[in-house]
């Protein structure tokens, strides 16, 4: 029998500020998914929570999504436990 563990997010986020005409969409948020062994997740869909905005991360793991600054993240994958993550700068 496979136990699934929680999934474990080791992420890379990092926050760029754009112009000011991005306020009322957010930042561009974006980081790397990984697997407890370091791989990267490909097919990660990425949520900001209370919103519909969503990303899925590419076959390096890879993600960008607009934002507000202290938003909260959701990651969900087949087979582990969701996540929430919130996004901070350099993290």
């Amino acid at each position: 029998m496979r136990k699934w563990k929680l999934f474990s997010l080791v992420m890379l986020v990092f926050m760029s500020m754009m112009t000011n005409n991005l306020v009322a969409q957010g930042v561009p948020i974006s980081g790397t998914v990984l697997a407890d062994d370091g791989t990267p997740l490909a097919g990660v869909t990425v949520t900001v929570s209370g919103t519909n905005r969503s990303a899925v991360t590419d076959d390096k793991g890879k993600f960008t999504i607009n934002a507000s600054k202290n938003a909260t993240l959701q990651f969900s994958y087949v087979g582990y436990t969701t996540q929430k993550v919130k996004a901070t700068a350099g993290m």
